[in-house]
């Protein structure tokens, strides 16, 4: 077990680092942290909720966190080989491309703008 570790403590390091960043951007309001946001005009961080938005993004970076550290760890345990490579490099892009889409394309992370609140 201990050489499992020590062959893949670069996953784990990048794992934890990746769902600690997760957590630090929702919890801390870290949102400077989100690639756009932080250049983007007030207009348009108006039409965004980003306590969703934020939610989401540390939900999918401990997801990837997890990929990072349980997918080599299994595949050595298993005796899979380097295929563990592939497999965390295929889930990491899917779980991210399926975040960008979502965010994207549903409307809780949209901010409604009532005509009372304007």
């Amino acid at each position: 077990m201990n050489n499992i570790i020590n062959g893949n403590l670069i996953a784990i390091i990048v794992g934890v680092s990746l769902a600690l960043l997760g957590i630090l951007i929702q919890r801390t309001r870290a949102y400077c942290l989100i690639a756009g946001y932080n250049t983007s005009t007030p207009e348009d961080r108006s039409k965004v909720n980003i306590k969703s938005v934020a939610k989401a993004i540390r939900n999918t970076l401990i997801m990837v966190g997890v990929v990072w550290i349980a997918i080599p760890v299994i595949s050595d345990l298993l005796k899979l080989g380097q295929i563990k490579w592939l497999i965390v490099i295929v889930l990491h892009i899917s779980l991210t491309l399926e975040l960008v889409f979502r965010v994207n394309s549903k409307e809780k992370y949209k901010r409604t703008i009532n005509a009372n609140n304007r």
